[in-house]
């Protein structure tokens, strides 16, 4: 169809007018990606030619010969499938620590420094009383 076919000129009685749907009824196959797992299930599922085995095992032996080769992507996603994602740990930075919480995680010379201070402040309780 060229620029000049009639059906494109102004005034075309058939031509869509602004806003309408070009499918108002509906009517169609689909998007073929609403089956597209259920397709991928059946490729993965079928014999792969060279190996005998099937293509979703195929798969997972190139990803998993990929990682060995140090492709970091191909690493993660084997992983992935073999163990599943690891779960991101939420820790909440803001929470009471108790007293003996605080102190175990202390350095020596954090320790030291603590000590320090409440034995000043201890002597200058007992200055003041």
């Amino acid at each position: 169809m060229s620029l000049r076919d009639p059906r494109f000129k102004k005034g075309n009685k058939y031509a869509w007018k602004p806003g309408q749907c070009g499918n108002p009824s509906g009517v169609g196959g689909g998007r073929p990606s609403k089956n597209l797992q259920k397709i991928a299930e059946e490729f993965g599922s079928e014999e792969h030619g060279r190996t005998g085995k099937d293509r979703d095992a195929h798969l997972i032996e190139v990803l998993y010969r990929q990682a060995c080769q140090g492709k970091i992507r191909a690493a993660e996603l084997y992983l992935a499938y073999r163990y599943g994602k690891p779960v991101q740990q939420q820790i909440n930075v803001n929470a009471d620590l108790t007293a003996e919480q605080k102190v175990s995680g202390m350095s020596e010379i954090e320790l030291d420094a603590r000590l320090a201070e409440l034995l000043n402040a201890h002597q200058l309780k007992g200055r003041i009383q």
